[in-house]
């Protein structure tokens, strides 16, 4: 079996097994799938969003911003502009959970040009409804409502009830 296949497979375990709250057996499936695929493949950039997000949970900020960090890089150097999207997310949600909601600004905007580049009708929903979390938090009250009205607009657009069930939420906290 050719080791990107072993790798993805890998990397599926390790992602089932975190999700089900087994986090050292996902450990060692993600890493097992990091090593397959090697520096140059490009699903280890997914392999090492995964490894943000179980360290995130672990509240390990910064072997969860390293992970991150690590996964834009990797992104990069093989064009995954929808992963690069994802990655910026979750940078943005983690620093805005450890209470650094400028750097979480930061990295939703950067969120914001891919899925606006991309046409990720969801994911600029989603997006609209993190920074007016962020400017809520800024108290930036009219940049929240806009925000987060953009959010309500895109999401009715893009048919995500959810995103903007949440946006209507966030819409009524602003106000």
């Amino acid at each position: 079996r050719p080791p990107e296949l072993s790798g993805a497979i890998a990397h599926c375990r390790g992602t089932a097994l975190y999700h089900e709250g087994h986090f050292e057996l996902a450990l060692d499936q993600l890493v097992t799938a990091l090593d397959l695929f090697g520096r140059e493949q490009f699903g280890s950039g997914r392999v090492l969003d995964t490894l943000g997000m179980l360290y995130s949970s672990k509240d390990n900020f910064q072997a969860a911003r390293e992970f991150y960090e690590r996964a834009i890089e990797t992104k990069e150097r093989f064009q995954d502009d929808a992963g690069l999207a994802v990655t910026h997310g979750n940078l943005g949600r983690l620093n805005f959970a450890w209470g650094h909601p400028e750097k979480a600004e930061e990295h939703f905007l950067i969120d914001l040009e891919i899925a606006r580049r991309i046409a990720d009708e969801r994911g600029e929903a989603q997006v609209y409804d993190h920074l007016g979390q962020v400017a809520i938090s800024l108290a930036r009250w009219q940049d929240a409502v806009d925000w987060l009205n953009q959010s309500v607009a895109r999401s009715k657009q893009g048919g995500c009830i959810v995103i903007e069930g949440f946006a209507h939420k966030d819409l009524a906290l602003a106000q």
